[in-house]
């Protein structure tokens, strides 16, 4: 149970499940699931002002500049996942629907203290934005890395299934993007 990530009315301020809470919305291109978490959009859960969607949504891939650029003012970072991750934002280089994240190609991790240290664009990875999310709700995070699954590609260091299911059997977030 992690209490501070979600902090919207809907639920009764427990995150549910699945996006099946909020009602899907049409982008003037296509229906799109909704979730104030990854993505803040004004009238979603309680909001009245613009939230992340608002701000840098037009379509799915498109990079197009975002629509707040010259004709309001951004958002305040912070209340959704997207923020921190640079998902979608132009500025980043992040077309509509994307995130960038880096991985050494022999397979080792990639942690986010090498990204960060580094600098841009590797420290906009999405996997550090991540672990920024996360302390800006108020926990701490021991280790933060990028890492391709083992074989990806050649390599002979990635992650394996083993790996995956000892982090969840020791009660440690595993996040494993499809």
């Amino acid at each position: 149970w992690y209490g501070n990530m979600y902090a919207g009315p809907t639920n009764g301020g427990v995150m549910p499940l699945d996006n099946s809470s909020w009602s899907d919305w049409w982008d003037g291109f296509a229906w799109r699931h909704q979730c104030p978490l990854s993505a803040t959009r004004d009238t979603v859960d309680g909001r009245s002002i613009k939230g992340h969607v608002d701000d840098y949504w037009v379509q799915y891939g498109s990079s197009a500049a975002d629509p707040f650029d010259g004709n309001w003012t951004e958002h305040t970072y912070g209340e959704c996942t997207g923020d921190y991750m640079k998902t979608n934002q132009d500025a980043y280089g992040n077309t509509d629907g994307s995130t960038t994240f880096w991985y050494y190609g022999s397979g080792a991790p990639t942690p986010c203290s090498d990204l960060e240290a580094a600098g841009p664009p590797y420290s906009w990875d999405g996997g550090c934005g991540l672990q920024y999310f996360y302390e800006s709700r108020g926990y701490t995070v021991s280790d933060a890395y990028n890492q391709y699954i083992y074989g990806y590609d050649g390599n002979t260091q990635g992650f394996t299934f083993a790996q995956f299911q000892s982090e969840i059997n020791a009660g440690r977030p595993a996040l494993s993007p499809c």
